[in-house]
C-alpha cells in the first residue's frame, strides 16, 4: 500500500508518499480500508514532534480515519467486514490502510458518507468530553467556545446549542462567523476585530458572565478570558492552538472561585475505552438525528497532505479538512 511518511521531525516537507507494507489485524484490532482521514492541529503538533505522544520516525501521521472493515484479528466482534466505520489511531490515519484497536473503532452514523466520518471522533469526542464528562454542561448554560471555527470549537458550538446552552463563538475570520451563526451560536466575538476581548463577551451577553468557556487556542487569549468567567464558571483547557501555554494569574482563579479543567479526549479513549464509547455512541445518536454534522469545507487527495496540512496551519477554510483516498 501507499501512505504519507513522516521520515523525521520537522513539518510537513518532511513528508513523502510512498511504499510501505501493508498492516495486517493482530487479536483486538481490525484492518480498515481507508477512505479518507481527517487533517487536524494535532497532526502538526506531532510532525514537528511537539506532541504528547511522540511515535518513532519514520511514522505515518493521522488520528482519525473512516472506511470499510477489510478484516478483524481474534476476538473481535463487534464489527464485522465490509461495515463502514469511523476510527481513532495514535498514528497510520495517512494511509490506505491502516489497524485500528477494536476499542477504538465505532459504525459510521448512517447520514454520514466517508468524509463526514473522518471529520467526526476528534472534534466532537474532544468537544463532548469537554462538556458533559469535564465542563458539567446543563441547559441554559452561558458557554464562550474559543477558536469556533476549528475542529473542537465549531463541534463545541454544534453541542453546546444541541444541548440547549447559550453559545457565543469566538472567531477570527469572516468564514468562522459565517460557520457558528450556521450552527446557531447565539453571539459571535471577532478577536481580529477587538482590543478587549472580555469587554466584546459581555457586549454580546448583555454582561451575563459565562458558566463554561471552551479553549483550545491557549496563549494570551486564555489569560484575557478568565475575565469572562462567573463565580464557579469552568475554563476548560482542550489545546493550544495559538503555539503558547499560557501562564494563568492564580490570584484571580483563587478569588473569582473559577475552575481549571484539563480536558485530553485521547487518554479518555485509551484508558476509559467503555466510557468513550457511551459517548461516542451519545454523539453518533446526535449525528444520525441530523442534530449534529461536521463541517468539512476542504478535501484534497491523500498524496496532497502537505497542502492539507497548510490549509489547517492557515486556519483557512474555517471547519474541516479531509484527505481522501482513491
Amino acid at each position: 500500500m501507499r501512505a504519507m511518511v513522516c521520515s523525521r521531525f520537522g513539518g510537513v516537507d518532511d513528508l513523502t508518499w510512498t511504499e510501505v507494507p501493508d498492516p495486517r489485524p493482530g487479536p483486538g484490532t481490525v484492518l480498515v480500508d481507508v477512505e479518507a482521514a481527517g487533517v487536524n492541529f494535532a497532526d502538526l503538533l506531532m510532525l514537528a514532534g511537539r506532541y504528547q505522544v511522540k511515535p518513532s520516525a519514520p511514522f505515518v501521521p493521522g488520528f482519525e480515519v473512516s472506511g470499510r472493515v477489510a478484516a478483524v484479528g481474534a476476538g473481535v466482534e463487534q464489527v464485522a467486514v465490509g461495515e463502514p466505520v469511523m476510527g481513532f489511531v495514535w498514528e497510520g490515519g495517512y494511509a490506505e490502510k491502516v489497524v485500528v484497536p477494536a476499542t477504538a473503532v465505532f459504525p459510521r452514523p448512517v447520514t454520514f458518507g466517508a468524509v463526514e466520518g473522518a471529520a467526526f471522533l476528534a472534534g466532537y469526542g474532544t468537544a463532548g468530553h469537554a462538556l458533559f464528562d469535564r465542563g458539567r454542561l446543563h441547559a441554559g448554560d452561558l458557554v464562550v467556545v474559543l477558536g469556533a471555527s476549528g475542529s473542537v470549537g465549531s463541534a463545541a458550538v454544534q453541542l453546546g446549542v444541541v444541548s440547549g446552552a447559550e453559545v457565543v463563538a469566538v472567531t477570527g475570520s469572516d468564514g468562522g462567523e459565517r460557520l457558528a451563526r450556521r450552527f446557531g451560536a447565539a453571539g459571535v466575538v471577532r478577536r481580529d476585530r477587538v482590543c478587549d476581548l472580555a469587554e466584546a463577551v459581555f457586549a454580546v451577553t448583555g454582561g451575563r458572565r459565562a458558566d463554561l468557556v471552551v479553549d483550545p487556542v491557549g496563549g494570551a487569549v486564555s489569560r484575557r478570558i478568565l475575565d469572562v468567567l462567573s463565580p464557579g464558571g469552568r475554563l476548560l483547557v482542550v489545546g493550544f492552538a495559538a503555539g503558547d501555554i499560557p501562564h494563568l494569574p492564580f490570584d484571580l482563579v483563587q478569588s473569582r472561585e473559577v475552575e481549571l479543567v484539563g480536558v485530553y479526549w485521547g487518554a479518555l479513549a485509551d484508558r476509559f475505552p467503555a466510557s468513550n464509547r457511551r459517548l461516542i455512541a451519545h454523539l453518533s445518536t446526535l449525528a444520525a438525528e441530523g442534530s449534529i454534522r461536521p463541517a468539512v469545507t476542504a478535501t484534497f487527495p491523500l498524496p496532497r497532505a502537505r497542502d492539507a496540512l497548510e490549509a489547517v496551519r492557515r486556519g483557512d477554510p474555517a471547519g474541516r479538512v479531509v484527505l481522501t483516498v482513491g
